[in-house]
C-alpha cells in the first residue's frame, strides 16, 4: 500500500506510524514470548507482574495498529478503488 497509496503529508504521516508500531509490536511480542519460553513458565510474583504489564502494552500497541490502518483504509482510502 504505502508503494501505490496517494501520496499526502497526512497519509504519509498516518502510514509511518502504522508500519512503526507493527515492528514494535513484532519486537515485543518476540522478546516477551522468547522470555517465557526460556523461563519455562517458572516466574516469581515480580516476573509475573511485569509479563502482565508488557501484555497490556502488546494488547494496546496491536489495537492502536489496528486503528491505524482501519483510519487508512477507511477515512483517508488508501487500498480502495476510491482512494488511488
Amino acid at each position: 500500500a504505502e508503494r501505490v497509496a496517494k501520496h499526502c503529508f497526512e497519509i504519509w504521516q498516518v502510514m509511518e506510524r502504522h508500519k512503526q508500531l507493527g515492528f514494535i509490536t513484532l519486537a515485543l511480542a518476540i522478546l516477551l514470548a522468547g522470555w517465557r519460553l526460556v523461563r519455562k513458565d517458572h516466574l516469581n510474583l515480580r516476573a509475573r507482574v511485569i509479563s502482565f504489564l508488557l501484555l497490556g502494552v502488546l494488547t494496546l500497541s496491536v489495537s492502536f495498529g489496528a486503528y491505524l490502518g482501519g483510519k487508512l483504509v477507511f477515512e483517508l482510502g488508501v487500498g480502495t478503488t476510491s482512494g488511488q
